[in-house]
């Protein structure tokens, strides 16, 4: 890069930077908060978490809060290992939020700046294309999805990195080894594969560019060879470095709903429909629409009775018309034709369901379903459009023509089109018709008044910029003059759409504890349960209600009315009523929302919802019940109203055999119940039959097997009531010593279809089906069966009765107990006492990765009732400990750490040079510089040798040496 180029980079820099200062001045400075969508519902909470575990020394692997245990490694987004989730570790998660999207578009402008360098454009169009891919709507406006504009931003910059590794030959060609592997590490740290895998075939396409020099007429395939080499080289190292989050990913994904296939509708939720690309000239025409309270999402939202998912994607008026008028332009053809066909595919892939490409290709590539909702692609379309821009700005500026007049010809029709519409909109709206024997009725007259507004202003805006062109022109002002004016419009028809369009904040304290969790701690303790053995002394919560809620008339967020922006009255309902993930580090829940469940879990849990009064009135609550059980849920909530088609319907009572209403709220429209007979999180189980569920071995029905049934409920725990609980352990024995082939059964379904809820039996799975490819033993890090190989190193008095002062054994020592002893998300100690051999069960979600170890020793984790987990112990007391080790985790850190360790080494050869050039120089001064160079050929010879013939007649003596050289310096 030239001195002037990199002057230019750093003023414009500076600038882009005081503009992003002031925008995000109100959460940087003033104290304002992100609230709304995924800000509430997804980012801070886990930012929250994050935070919790850096302030404590350690990374959150395991997420205790949701679906009984989930991994937090497997949420890719916010990415744990992305660099600026660290932030959150020490600031608030507003200002640390801030500062990652200045970064984002910091990085974007960059990657455009040096993007149009190396297409062999100027300066001035650099800035063009930088200030384009930086202040887009894309940028601005996705504050609640952060993790989309920053992948997007490193994609773009790993497209310059390949692109400059292209070119680079010799030494330097590790430097962008190096640097590109980097790049594209960190697009996908960044978190959303969405973005990043198109990036990679972008990237795809960038490798592919070398074969170039095999159809020249100097045929170079070495060079072709050697190019190649270097980008496998790099995307070998960018997944290596990247393993410590793909593989936990992976994992799960294995296990998720989406591993299963999605269908089409839930990948296109959201798709862009004619409004999102309206958008891309206009801003946001009908204003803010993120908040239920706007009159116009259902004519524009492409998921019904949901916000529109991008606010806007807006490159505005000036950057489409020079869009336009690249097509005028001679040179490079091939180029811009390429980025026309780049701009076509990412809007139909945009559209998704709107037409019929994106289904064909998914049906085609079924994999693919796990990129959902199609619209996140509109930065491709804007960054496809910027490409095309610059080209049409150097038409623009040096010598506009016929299609500059054609297109101002066009715009001021179009700005007459709008205006009429506009002001005759009383004519047309609101007027009911029929098309093919269906009525229907046009948009009020208001919709139709903001719209067209909209696009006859920003049509204008086109002609006059338009209008400049040519006036410029005849004028004959100085290139240099038209090229700030015509950047300066475009900077202004960017920033003015965010501007206009404040940030979605509130004051300081959204974020405050919810309302809900105040209550269901106090609740926690006058409950029946033991709360020894809960999560830190209280019990889990299942919300009985999604989003949408219906929100009452008397709730307000709590601050000042006069202040509080729309949508932030339901925001902070959805806070304080604790919807899914909203919980996170501050109540464990039961359900949870777009985190790492598995297929079983969501698919059960939903089941089980669905089939309860509180979907449909008068079904039964059973199944409902039986999962709370099962999943030691202590609290089951619902709304006393419902959001249902046009209006809000009564939410059924759950029935008073299972659930006890406990707490009614008008002013939350909230119904609170506690689960009867609740399942304590750790027991041991009294009433259980084991089941294979490997290869289709399961427990006979004779013999003990039939005493294991007779046992007392998984719920009842240690102070069961009922007939045959000492039987059970001696059940479960005579169970796996008359095995018997039948059809495989699932744990889960056993559970969950028996009807005497007070007399549950336990199904134990002994060897579960772990489906991981890190947990096999064959694949790495084998675990020897360290009780045959050890010695058994327990106290004499371990396990043995207590006698009291008559000498009489303590009656307490007869019965089964459990205690949590230390509770931290991914260690769990819990002290144990069985009367008789069985099984310990901790309600905590049965996942790869898991190791228990008992007395100290490791021992084999089971699973029961096919989500849970747990361990066979011998009777007596025992000290159970629960290790989240994923060898996922493990296997992809080591990985990541080679992968950082090559690409340094690449970078430590590469500087070999210069880092000898910069310790002869402070050890000879400037002249010792060429003096030493003689000896670079240590690094690389030919290199050195290149150097010393340059300059080691200005330093070194003819019939001296070294020495010589040196005393020279002396004289």
């Amino acid at each position: 890069m030239h001195t002037n180029q990199g002057k230019a980079y750093l003023v414009s820099l500076f600038v882009l930077t005081l503009i992003l200062l002031a925008f995000y001045y109100p959460v940087l400075f003033a104290g304002r908060e992100y609230f709304v969508s995924d800000h509430t519902y997804f980012f801070e909470p886990f930012a929250r978490l994050i935070s919790a575990a850096l302030k404590e020394g350690r990374l959150p692997l395991w997420n205790p809060y949701l679906y009984c245990g989930m991994p937090q490694t497997a949420n890719p987004s916010p990415g744990l290992f992305y660099f600026p989730s660290f932030l959150f570790g020490f600031l608030s998660y507003s200002k640390a939020m801030a500062l990652t999207l200045m970064l984002s578009q910091i990085v974007a402008f960059t990657a455009g700046f040096f993007l149009a360098l190396e297409l062999e454009l100027t300066v001035v169009l650099a800035i063009a294309l930088g200030a384009i891919l930086a202040l887009n709507g894309y940028m601005f406006s996705f504050a609640a999805n952060y993790s989309l504009p920053a992948t997007a931003s490193w994609g773009f910059l790993s497209m310059v990195a390949f692109l400059k590794l292209n070119k680079a030959r010799g030494r330097e060609k590790l430097l962008y080894i190096a640097a590109s592997a980097w790049l594209a590490h960190t697009t996908i740290m960044a978190g959303r594969p969405e973005i990043f895998v198109p990036v990679f075939l972008v990237l795809g396409v960038v490798a592919l560019l070398p074969l170039r020099h095999c159809f020249g007429k100097e045929s170079d395939k070495t060079r072709v060879v050697s190019d190649f080499a270097a980008v496998a080289v790099s995307f070998a190292l960018a997944l290596a470095m990247s393993m410590i989050s793909i593989l936990p990913t992976y994992e799960w994904t294995r296990l998720s709903p989406r591993a299963s296939g999605l269908s089409l509708s839930q990948v296109f939720l959201w798709s862009a429909n004619w409004y999102d690309y309206i958008c891309l000239f206009t801003g946001q025409p009908l204003g803010d629409l993120q908040h239920s309270l706007s009159l116009y999402l259902a004519q524009v939202a492409s998921r019904k009775g949901y916000y529109p998912f991008m606010p806007t994607a807006c490159v505005g008026p000036i950057v489409l018309v020079l869009a336009l008028l690249s097509f005028g332009a001679k040179e490079h053809k091939k180029r811009r034709l390429l980025f026309l066909l780049g701009f076509v595919i990412a809007a139909l892939l945009a559209a998704g369901c709107n037409t019929p490409v994106s289904g064909w290709l998914l049906k085609l590539v079924p994999p693919l379903a796990v990129l959902r909702y199609p619209v996140k692609l509109m930065v491709f379309v804007d960054l496809f459009l910027a490409l095309l821009a610059v080209y049409g700005l150097k038409v623009a500026v040096t010598k506009p023509g016929r299609l500059t007049i054609s297109l101002l010809s066009i715009f001021l029709c179009l700005t007459a089109v709008f205006a009429a519409l506009y002001f005759c909109r009383d004519l047309y709206a609101a007027k009911p018709f029929t098309a093919n024997g269906i009525a229907y009725t046009l948009a009020a007259p208001g919709f139709f008044e903001m719209l067209f507004r909209a696009l006859a202003v920003n049509s204008l805006i086109a002609s006059i910029f338009l209008a400049f062109l040519l006036v410029a022109d005849k004028l004959t002002m100085k290139e240099s003059e038209r090229y700030a004016i015509a950047i300066g419009a475009i900077i202004a028809s960017l920033a003015t759409v965010s501007f206009m369009l404040p940030q979605r904040t509130s004051l300081g304290g959204f974020y405050r504890r919810p309302v809900l969790a105040d209550r269901l701690t106090a609740m926690s303790q006058t409950a029946n349960f033991d709360k020894a053995n809960e999560f830190n002394g209280v019990g889990r919560y299942m919300t009985g209600y999604f989003d949408p809620l219906y929100s009452p008339r008397g709730y307000h967020a709590r601050g000042d009315l006069n202040k509080i922006q729309l949508g932030e009255n339901y925001m902070q309902y959805c806070r304080d009523l604790l919807l899914p993930n909203t919980s996170v580090g501050t109540y464990p829940v039961t359900g949870g929302y777009e985190a790492a469940a598995t297929s079983q879990f969501q698919k059960n849990f939903l089941k089980a919802y669905k089939t309860s009064s509180l979907e449909r009135a008068g079904q039964d609550d059973l199944p409902l019940y039986l999962f709370c059980r099962l999943t030691a849920t202590k609290f089951v909530g619902s709304q006393t109203k419902k959001n249902k088609g046009k209006g809000p319907l009564d939410v059924s009572l759950l029935d008073e055999k299972y659930f006890a209403l406990k707490h009614e709220s008008k002013a939350l429209a909230l119904r609170v119940y506690e689960v009867l007979q609740p399942t304590p999180r750790a027991y041991v189980s009294e009433g259980y039959e084991v089941v294979d569920g490997v290869d289709g071995v399961v427990a006979g029905a004779t013999g003990g097997g039939s005493g294991a049934g007779l046992g007392s409920g998984a719920g009842l725990g240690s102070g069961a009531v009922g007939t045959g609980s000492s039987g059970a352990g001696a059940g479960g024995a005579g169970a796996k010593d008359n095995r018997v082939k039948e059809k495989k059964r699932d744990a889960l379904v056993e559970y969950l279809e028996q009807k005497d809820s007070q007399y549950l039996k336990d199904f134990i799975e002994e060897d579960p089906l772990v489906d991981s490819p890190f947990e096999k033993p064959e694949f790495a890090f084998v675990d020897g069966d360290v009780r045959e190989r050890l010695p058994l190193l327990v106290p004499a008095d371990w396990g043995k009765t207590t006698v009291g002062d008559g000498g009489e054994t303590d009656k307490r020592s007869k019965a089964n107990s459990v205690r949590v002893m230390v509770d931290k998300p991914e260690h769990l100690a819990v002290a144990v006492t069985l009367k008789s051999p069985g099984y310990f069960i901790l309600c905590d979600h049965f996942y790869p990765g898991w190791r228990v170890k008992v007395d100290s020793f490791e021992a084999k984790l089971a699973r029961a009732n096919g989500l849970m987990r747990a361990v066979k112990l011998e009777k007596g007391a025992h000290l159970v400990e629960f290790d989240y080790r994923p060898r996922s985790f493990t296997l992809g850190l080591y990985l990541t750490v080679a992968g950082y360790a090559v690409a340094l080494l690449l970078l430590v050869y590469w500087s070999l040079p210069h880092l000898w050039q910069i310790v002869l120089f402070l050890s000879y001064g400037k002249r010792g510089v060429g003096g030493g160079s003689a000896s670079v050929h240590c690094g690389d010879g030919e290199a050195g040798g290149a150097s010393a013939g340059g300059v080691a007649g200005d330093v070194i003596a003819p019939d001296g040496g070294a020495d010589e050289a040196g005393g020279s310096d002396d004289k």
